[in-house]
């Protein structure tokens, strides 16, 4: 079977810029059409522009995933501007501040934990319940991340809410089957963005060490780009392979078996 994408909606939070933006115009080539939810409004109307000015039919949506409603809003104007909605690829999350677990304050691991977990959850939970009311299958994808396989001891909150995504899936993945609704997880590694590359908490006079020490771990030999996920997001988002369902799949040149 090969799988498609042709006519499909995917919706791909925090899609206007990073692996995000990638994704979504991984879904225009292969004949979908993209629907970036994103807080920053200016950015989504770039990308939105950019998208359109190679022929693609693409929409963008407000969504601040850190409010409690903004799932169910974002979905109602998907439906309003596109008619319908075949997948998600929940990407939308925050690194928050880098520091040491000891130093890390309350307030700070809340807000990343319930951005990015809380979020989370309450996006994949809306787009759930409608999937099963359309009763025609569909894909949900989770973006997680290889920090939940390592210590991060400056960026716990972060690497905590990954990990906990990640179950988060597998319970998704085992509510939904019967619904074939496929449920995953897509974990990249070291991605050379503005979330952890150049412009992240990680830049600095530390970045240089950073990069050689990364390119070096990794048996590739380099940092990854946003294009090398998009081929296996656009598989995940493809309801068609509904057997393959609960899974975490890793995108990191070998990194995290090195």
């Amino acid at each position: 079977m090969q799988s498609t994408l042709q006519h499909r909606v995917v919706a791909i939070s925090g899609g206007n810029g990073g692996i995000g933006l990638a994704i979504a115009q991984g879904v225009a080539l292969a004949g979908g059409v993209p629907v970036i939810w994103g807080r920053n409004e200016k950015k989504t109307d770039q990308a939105i522009e950019w998208l359109r000015a190679d022929g693609a039919e693409a929409y963008g949506v407000p969504f601040d995933q850190s409010e409690q409603h903004a799932a169910r809003q974002a979905l109602q104007r998907t439906l309003d501007l596109a008619g319908h909605l075949d997948s998600l690829i929940a990407n939308a999350g925050v690194a928050g501040q880098a520091k040491k677990v000891t130093d890390v304050d309350f307030d700070s691991w809340v807000q990343v934990i319930d951005t990015n977990l809380n979020g989370t959850f309450r996006t994949l939970q809306e787009v759930s319940r409608y999937l099963i009311d359309r009763q025609q299958g569909g894909a949900l994808v989770a973006v997680t991340s290889v920090a939940v396989q390592f210590g991060a001891p400056r960026e716990a909150h972060y690497a905590a809410a990954k990990a906990a995504i990640t179950s988060l899936v597998r319970s998704f993945a085992v509510q939904l089957g019967p619904d074939r609704i496929r449920v995953n997880a897509l974990a990249p590694g070291w991605i050379d963005t503005e979330f952890i590359g150049s412009g992240s908490a990680f830049a600095g006079e530390s970045s240089h060490k950073l990069k050689a020490v990364t390119e070096a771990r990794t048996p590739v030999g380099r940092w990854g780009t946003p294009a090398d996920v998009v081929p296996i997001a656009l598989y995940l988002a493809n309801p068609e392979p509904h057997f393959h369902t609960g899974d975490v799949i890793t995108v990191d040149g070998a990194y995290s078996i090195a």
